[in-house]
């Protein structure tokens, strides 16, 4: 199966997986409408999409192609798991405008934790949702068991503003979500080698099928605050920190700081990539072992 073969499958998993067993749910977020379900009882587990994408492709995904196992089903045996979709996408409200994201997806996590009356609870991120993760530990530390954070992490504002492939691959995408000519910049940036502008199209296309790519250039400048937390303001802290990257992805630059941390593991998983590490067994394995392990 080629590179695209396999996206393609993983974004169409939301096409063919069912709905039930699960609560379909929603609350308003200081005014924002914030679509979630909840599936499983235990220790609590919010989970937080990435960029582009919602419950569904994110958290329902076939894994390791077992097309009847996927990573909700593999968490709901232990824990009561809460996913998300980040306002901008899937169900959840779609505002325009920078100030309605950033921080404010960091609200929502919050709104929704005292909306189901739950004092702390792990959270899960992948990618956009792993940086939302972070920053919800930094500014909330008390409501955290412990963070995992797949494929990003943050890079905190110094790093941000010298490295100019990562603020270039930003901007770009922004343009381009605009001018609806897709997110290729973005999508070059996290795969390995040198990817063809045809497998870039089609890739973008699929990515952003009915997408509101306003709301979602929105979020990607919300986002890229995010990214410039105050690492220090993690490192501060001794809640469980676990960190799941694949081998050929790009933020494995920005790993150093977090090497220092006594209490943050690193887990490499090999050949994977930014973007099919989520369909990796070992990712789910990795995730499920931690969360049991009393993090």
């Amino acid at each position: 199966m080629n590179l695209l073969q396999s996206i393609s499958t993983i974004i169409f998993a939301l096409f063919l997986l069912p709905l039930s067993g699960k609560s379909q749910l929603y609350f308003s977020s200081n005014g924002i409408e914030i679509h979630y379900n909840i599936s499983g009882k235990g220790e609590p587990v919010v989970l937080l999409h990435g960029f582009t994408e919602n419950i569904q492709v994110a958290w329902e995904q076939p894994i390791a192609d077992k097309t009847d196992y996927t990573t909700l089903q593999r968490l709901t045996q232990d824990f009561q798991v809460i996913a998300i979709d980040v306002r901008g996408h899937g169900r959840s409200g779609k505002p325009i405008g920078q100030n309605y994201y950033g921080t404010a997806t960091v609200k929502d996590v919050v709104n929704l934790l005292d909306y189901l009356g739950i004092e702390q609870a792990h959270l899960v991120g992948y990618s956009m949702g792993a940086i939302i993760a972070s920053n919800f530990l930094a500014e909330h530390e008390s409501r955290v068991k412990s963070i995992t954070m797949i494929g990003a992490v943050p890079v905190g504002k110094e790093v941000y503003q010298n490295s100019p492939a990562l603020q270039l691959v930003n901007l770009e995408t922004t343009d381009c979500l605009y001018s609806d000519c897709g997110i290729n910049p973005l999508i070059d940036f996290v795969l390995p080698g040198e990817q063809s502008h045809e497998m870039l199209d089609a890739i973008s296309h699929e990515l952003l099928s009915g997408q509101n790519r306003v709301a979602l250039a929105s979020c990607l400048l919300g986002f890229i605050d995010l990214l410039q937390m105050d690492i220090e303001r993690i490192k501060n802290n001794q809640k469980p920190i676990y960190i799941i990257m694949g081998q050929y992805d790009p933020f494995h630059k920005f790993l150093l700081p977090f090497k220092e941390l006594s209490n943050t593991t690193i887990e490499v998983i090999e050949g994977a990539t930014h973007i099919d590490v989520m369909s990796k067994q070992e990712m789910i394995d990795s995730v499920s072992a931690f969360l049991k392990s009393g993090a």
